[in-house]
């Protein structure tokens, strides 16, 4: 009896070492698959590092860019400022020219009128000198 005791001990012995050499397989299967996913987890982590970097990049560079829209933007508000200071001159300018034009036609309608006169005085005065030479 001691014999089928030991022997189905011993069988019970080499069933849990199997099981144990399962075991083992299976935990340095779980392992390797743990040190897999770490590995990937260190390359997602690798791989957000660098898209964070790229973002603050990308948000650096549209900061710059607005930057420069906003500079823009104020030298173009300027330059219509200039630019309506400069239309009111002209239209300003415009008024003075359609005066002076005004007055220049009053003036050479005067020296028309006068040169009108001159010709009738010289008329008048050869007519009298004509008399005078007369007399």
């Amino acid at each position: 009896m001691h014999c089928v005791c030991y022997e189905e001990l011993d069988e019970e012995l080499r069933d849990v070492a199997r099981e144990l050499d399962g075991a083992t397989g299976d935990l340095q299967d779980i392992k390797s698959d743990f040190e897999e996913v770490q590995s990937e987890l260190e390359e997602l982590k690798t791989e957000l590092d660098e898209v964070r970097n790229e973002l603050e990049e990308a948000e650096d560079d549209h900061q710059g860019t607005k930057n420069e829209l906003e500079e823009a933007k104020s030298e173009l508000e300027e330059a219509q400022s200039e630019n309506d200071k400069a239309q009111n001159t002209i239209d300003d300018l415009q008024i003075v020219i359609g005066m002076a034009n005004s007055e220049l036609e009053e003036v050479r309608s005067e020296l028309e009128e006068t040169r009108e006169r001159i010709v009738v005085l010289e008329g008048r005065l050869k007519a009298v000198v004509a008399i005078g030479c007369r007399i």
